[in-house]
C-alpha cells in the first residue's frame, strides 16, 4: 500500500440557539466540508464526534442531532454542559482539533463558555455550578471562561489520537445573570468544526 500525502477532513456540526423570553432551543446538524489548505480526502475518515444525550430516552452517546428543543428553558444564570466524545475508528493515528465558530448575534454579549478535558456525565466529582466548572481543579481546563464573541473560538487543541483511542471533554454554556427580556427571540448560530489530519487514506492500515 502506498503511503498517502497528508489529508484534511472537516466535519461540521451546527448548533442554532434560539432564545425566547425565558427559553433557548436549537439543533445539531451534521455535514461534511472537504475543502482545506491541504489535499482533501475523497471519503470521510472514521472519526466520530458524539454527544451524551441525557434529556431523552434512551440516554447515552449519540450522533450529533437535536440537542435542545423548544421546551428547553434557558434563563439568566443557567448553565448547561455538552458532554462530547471523540473517537478515532481508523487503524492509524490521526490528529484532531475542534474549534467553534460563533456567528454575529446580540446573544454574544450574554453567553460565555468553558471546556474541561476528561469530564463525563456521571463523574462523581462533577462541578456543581458554573464557577466550579470554569475553575475546576479535578479536570484539565482546556478553556477557562471565554466570551461567545463572533468568530472562531478554540475548544479542543490539535491532539494525536492513536488507533481506536477515545477522548472525552465537556463544553459548558452559561447565560449571564444580567440577561433581560431584550434578548428574547434572538438567535446565536454556533458551529463546531472538527479538523482531522492523517497520513493515510481513510479505511486503510498503517504500514
Amino acid at each position: 500500500m502506498t503511503k498517502k500525502s497528508k489529508k484534511l477532513f472537516l466535519l461540521i456540526a451546527l448548533v442554532v440557539l434560539a432564545v425566547g423570553v425565558t427559553a433557548l432551543s436549537g439543533t445539531f446538524a451534521t455535514g461534511v466540508n472537504k475543502e482545506g489548505d491541504e489535499e482533501a480526502s475523497e471519503n470521510a475518515f472514521n472519526v466520530t464526534l458524539e454527544y451524551y444525550d441525557y434529556w431523552n430516552e434512551p440516554q447515552g452517546y449519540k450522533e450529533l442531532d437535536k440537542v435542545f428543543d423548544e421546551t428547553f428553558a434557558w434563563c439568566p444564570g443557567r448553565t448547561e454542559v455538552l458532554y462530547l466524545k471523540l473517537t478515532n475508528g481508523e487503524k492509524f493515528p490521526v490528529e484532531c482539533g475542534l474549534t467553534m465558530v460563533a456567528g454575529e448575534s446580540e446573544l454574544n454579549d450574554v453567553f460565555t463558555y468553558a471546556v474541561l478535558k476528561n469530564l463525563q456525565r456521571n463523574d462523581a466529582n462533577h462541578p456543581q455550578d458554573w464557577n466550579g466548572f470554569k475553575n475546576s481543579t479535578d479536570f484539565k481546563i482546556l478553556q477557562q471562561e471565554n466570551n461567545m464573541i463572533q468568530g472562531e473560538l478554540p475548544a479542543y487543541p490539535l491532539t494525536v489520537l492513536n488507533a481506536g483511542e477515545t477522548v472525552y471533554f465537556a463544553v459548558g454554556l452559561h447565560m449571564s445573570e444580567s440577561a433581560t427580556n431584550e434578548y428574547a427571540n434572538k438567535q446565536l448560530p454556533l458551529t463546531f468544526n472538527l479538523r482531522v489530519n492523517a497520513d493515510y487514506a481513510p479505511g486503510t492500515t498503517e504500514f
